[in-house]
């Protein structure tokens, strides 16, 4: 299979030009990260989540020719925007979620607006303790400083693809051990980590097919798809234990129907958890077929 991808190859960059690209990459981050206000939509946060892992997934390359303690700070800092960027990510997930279940399963919205007033409130409130947590984190001056990357010490003896789809097949091998740490012991915050090294792993994917060819691109398309599969039961799972804290069940209007909401998402993720455990080896071949050659 290797052989296969690397006579496939048209154009591999050096090092070097690999590095222009992460900082390229940085920048646009820095440019979205520096236009980040309290009134950001969520497709802005949605997309400046998604650049920093796709910007991690990059340094996790270039890590292996630039062992530089500079470039792991920046890694570091980048991560950091990652976990910043959660909470708010939720809360704009879980309102758009709370209106798709009520028309799901043909819930009165009136008897919800609490609910949603409330989901409002606190998305706005979210927004402005992030913008606080960057100025009191200094996260955007010390990202600037550690950018661009130092490239002083380059590995020749390191090529592209070699690092490539080495970094690929660990990450790969780490998604199996999580994903069997899952079988074991089949709960939720186990298939919440499956999920996270998916990500990592599709990512580190993408860059492959890029240089390489492959995998192909219906392939990623197969990756993606278990992807969101397991992105609907953890978007669920975040509802349901927004709705149960204690000051919402406290402050909720009687015959809000609340109690039933919180069943049918508490019955619609252990049917999602138990679907993934059962169909384990359908799944792993999905995801993993072209790469072995199967």
């Amino acid at each position: 299979m290797k052989s296969a991808a690397l006579s496939s190859i048209s154009m591999i960059p050096s090092p070097l030009a690999y590095a222009n690209r992460v900082d390229t990459q940085i920048k646009a981050l820095l440019q979205q990260l520096d236009s980040l206000g309290p009134k950001s939509t969520r497709k802005e946060i949605h997309d400046l989540r998604v650049l920093s892992r796709r910007s991690r997934a990059s340094l996790q390359i270039l890590l292996r020719w630039i062992p530089s303690s500079r470039a792991k700070k920046l890694e570091k800092r980048i991560e950091e925007i990652t976990a910043l960027l959660g909470p708010v990510r939720s809360l704009d997930v879980s309102q758009v979620d709370l209106k798709k279940h009520l028309e799901k399963w043909s819930l009165p919205p009136s008897s919800f607006d609490f609910l949603m007033g409330r989901l409002k409130r606190r998305r706005k409130l979210a927004r402005k303790k992030l913008i606080r947590q960057i100025k009191k984190q200094k996260t955007l001056s010390r990202l600037k400083k550690l950018a661009p990357l130092n490239r002083s010490k380059e590995d020749p003896s390191l090529s592209f693809t070699e690092v490539l789809l080495e970094e690929t097949q660990t990450t790969g091998e780490r998604l199996l051990k999580v994903w069997a740490r899952f079988e074991r012991k089949k709960k939720i915050s186990r298939l919440h980590e499956v999920r996270i090294e998916l990500k990592k792993w599709r990512y580190l994917l993408e860059i492959q097919s890029e240089f390489t060819g492959s995998p192909s691109e219906a392939h990623l398309k197969e990756v993606k798809t278990v992807q969101d599969r397991l992105g609907l039961i953890h978007d669920a799972e975040v509802l349901n234990e927004l709705l149960g804290k204690r000051r919402i069940l406290k402050k909720a209007p009687r015959g809000a129907g609340l109690v039933r909401l919180r069943d049918r998402l508490g019955s619609e993720i252990k049917t999602g958890v138990d679907s993934f455990h059962k169909e384990g080896e359908k799944i792993l071949l999905q995801l993993f077929t072209e790469r072995t050659g199967a």
